[in-house]
């Protein structure tokens, strides 16, 4: 047991590497979230895996319940996949469709299995913001740049039980600042890992065209047609100003990597 004072799964997940580190009796390393449940054969089916020594982490399905009873959502064609422009296709928790094992760029966190000898090359990354979503792409990255692959079975299931939704109120407000979080991080972490060329095709798709959850120039112009009056400005402004943002963080990031001796601690793999 781990006591963390900072909130958040980013400061969580770094202790929680500091400390199995120094484990060398442990081999595998499994994760979950407090407020999921593993299937009977997750520890043994994930294990398996693991036999092939170029496989770095395994990543499984998440299955959601929402009012007690599992979700029903349209499985995705595409799980955890990165184009070359940096769009990332999670879809870990939509993939009932899929046949696996299948080879994949990152997995979710709360359903995963990594080496522990990995964790000593590894740095959880703390300059991601709010509750760290892409977090996990970041560790992800890092790993198959060691050289690892990263496997995902969608028969290594996890069933996650949400907790209660907030207020109408409170929702919007926790929508913003998502939106804000998942545009500083994925514009952070796509800089920080992509080439140059495939850096200068992100920025153009992610601020031009954008996201759903994250709109660009066109995707702002689409919302506006269909909904008027609705509250896209507010999604607007939260995206801009994070992608900004995130542009601002990679800037920090690469200068404390090129001076290292300016922080604390082991820093992130520098890109080439």
């Amino acid at each position: 047991m781990v006591s963390v004072a900072l909130p958040g799964p980013v400061w969580a997940f770094k202790l929680g590497i500091e400390v199995l580190r120094a484990r060398a009796d442990i081999d595998l390393v499994f994760i979950t979230d407090d407020d999921a449940a593993a299937e009977p054969e997750w520890i043994e089916r994930g294990s398996r895996h693991f036999a092939d020594p170029t496989v770095g982490i395994v990543a499984g399905r998440l299955i959601p319940h929402r009012d007690g009873r599992p979700a029903i959502s349209p499985p995705v064609k595409r799980v955890g996949q990165l184009t070359w422009y940096g769009r990332y296709v999670g879809g870990f928790d939509r993939s009932g469709g899929t046949r696996g094992p299948i080879p994949v760029v990152g997995f979710q966190g709360g359903n995963a299995a990594i080496r522990r000898a990995l964790l000593e090359r590894m740095d959880v990354d703390t300059l991601v913001v709010g509750y760290g979503i892409q977090f996990e792409l970041d560790l992800a990255l890092q790993v198959r740049r060691l050289g690892y692959r990263i496997l995902f079975d969608p028969e290594c299931r996890v069933h996650h039980f949400e907790a209660p939704r907030p207020i109408p109120e409170e929702a919007r407000e926790d929508l913003t600042r998502l939106i804000y979080a998942y545009s500083h991080n994925h514009t952070y972490l796509m800089l920080k890992h992509l080439p140059l060329l495939q850096k200068l095709a992100f920025l153009l798709y992610f601020f031009v065209r954008g996201e759903r959850r994250s709109l660009g120039v066109a995707t702002l112009f689409w919302a506006m047609m269909r909904s008027p009056r609705s509250s896209w400005r507010e999604e607007a402004r939260a995206a801009f100003l994070g992608k900004w943002h995130g542009i601002r963080t990679y800037w920090r990031w690469r200068n404390i990597a090129r001076n290292p001796e300016r922080c604390c601690g082991r820093l992130p793999i520098m890109d080439s």
